[in-house]
């Protein structure tokens, strides 16, 4: 499977591909000539006939996005330090692709808001414990049944073991010591805060707010790690994960339009967030 590719464009980091036919400035330059960084990343995207052009930045960044008839998708207060708002701006190189079901969307956000701060309880023996390397098989094997496709090569387990060695902290749900659940924090340690992601639970064990205790054990490691912020981006249309982090009091930031190629095919996302530390 063709994954998209990481690349370096004049000190920005941006990730592009047509699996998910977009191009994402994951971290923008933070010196030189920044309009002119932004101008080069535009004509690469169009040059591969992307889609969308999608950006996460700070409020240092936004002046630059909103001179380009960027759209606002998502505002995260504190995602940076604890102290700069992080921003999440789409451009769209095909009009068709900022097309979405609005309504769909946003019956999934009201009901997930009226869980806020919710409990459920699990009904039965489980144990909720980090995983190591030791884990990655059985994590792959989870990933595996749980998603036909996923925007990173999550499959590969050698790709897991690295994630693990850098900036990857992942953990899982077990029945009688087999791994039945799993979920992971993306870390970025410069700007204290953690993405939660890569949630999936074997489809036996679903309904059972498996998802809520993993989350509830991520929001405290994160926090004893002195992250300040976590978010999530969520698929737009799963009523569970929305609602699993609306019950962890994580508040919606906005939604991003046709982002990502999930489960074979490019769906809207959400994004949601909570301080975790001051």
């Amino acid at each position: 499977m063709n994954y998209d590719q990481l690349e370096s464009v004049d000190g920005s980091l941006t990730q592009h591909g047509k699996y998910n036919d977009r191009l994402y400035i994951m971290k923008l330059a933070k010196s030189g000539d920044i309009s002119k960084a932004i101008s080069k990343i535009e004509g690469l995207a169009k040059r591969k006939n992307y889609g969308k052009i999608f950006a996460k930045v700070s409020n240092l960044s936004a002046k630059y996005f909103g001179e380009g008839k960027y759209s606002l998708e998502a505002k995260v207060p504190n995602l940076y330090n604890g102290s700069r708002d992080g921003y999440f701006f789409s451009k769209y190189l095909d009009d068709q692709r900022e097309e979405i079901d609005d309504e769909s969307i946003a019956s999934v956000v009201k009901l997930a808001e009226k869980k806020k701060n919710s409990s459920k309880n699990i009904d039965e023996e489980m144990t909720f414990e980090e995983l190591s390397e030791d884990d990655v098989d059985d994590i792959v094997k989870i990933y595996k049944v749980v998603f036909k496709t996923y925007p990173f090569p999550i499959f590969d387990p050698k790709y897991v073991l690295d994630s693990l060695k850098e900036n990857v902290r992942i953990f899982g749900a077990k029945v009688n010591g087999k791994i039945i659940a799993v979920s992971s924090c993306e870390i970025d340690y410069d700007a204290e805060n953690v993405e939660m992601t890569d949630f999936a639970t074997l489809p036996e064990y679903r309904g059972k707010g498996i998802s809520h205790k993993l989350l509830s054990l991520m929001d405290l490691k994160m926090k004893l790690a002195g992250i300040k912020t976590a978010y999530t981006i969520a698929r737009s249309k799963s009523f569970g994960m929305n609602i699993t982090f609306s019950r962890r009091d994580y508040s919606f930031a906005g939604t991003l339009k046709n982002n990502t190629n999930i489960s074979g095919s490019i769906e809207s996302m959400n994004v949601w967030y909570k301080r975790l530390s001051f």
